[in-house]
């Protein structure tokens, strides 16, 4: 009886934990980086939109954005395609494709496929702008408030679906 109790006791602390884990994932947000001597400290999410899709490819300082997106199925370009572009994958390749075709833009976003390196990429890169996990922002890029609100706020618009 004493051992049933320990193990009802041990699994309704795993359960907690695992709770508290996936209520963590759940506050998970994008954030969107550049290198730290970046001016730009705010954009609102439709300039965010425009930078993203090529509408607005300078910045202020003479920066002309780069952009850095993560590959397919990788949970960061789920979200920064519902959240951002608010396309599919399918829409999106196809977005870029008549796009560069048609020249109205050089390129699409280029491709990376590890976040450490869109990390550093953006905090080495002046104008380029990545979006990662706000986990893993540290010191080497600087976060950009959206429409005011920074990563940790619980209004930030870029947040990952649970």
């Amino acid at each position: 009886m004493k051992f049933l109790r320990r193990l009802l006791g041990w699994i309704a602390a795993v359960a907690l934990a695992v709770e508290a884990q996936a209520g963590v994932a759940r506050a998970e947000a994008l954030a969107i980086v550049v290198a730290p001597s970046v001016t730009v400290d705010n954009l609102t999410l439709s300039d965010l939109v425009k930078i993203y899709k090529g509408e607005t490819v300078d910045g202020p300082g003479g920066i002309h954005w780069a952009v850095l997106s993560r590959e397919r199925n990788s949970p960061e370009k789920s979200a920064a395609l519902k959240l951002i572009y608010h396309m599919t994958e399918p829409v999106y390749n196809r977005f870029f494709m008549q796009a560069v075709f048609a020249g109205t833009l050089p390129a699409a976003p280029r491709i990376v496929t590890n976040p450490l390196a869109m990390k550093a990429a953006a905090a080495n890169n002046r104008g380029t702008i990545a979006y990662i996990l706000a986990s893993q922002v540290d010191d080497s890029v600087k976060a950009i408030k959206i429409d005011g609100l920074a990563p940790s706020d619980p209004n930030y618009p870029l947040k990952l679906a649970n």
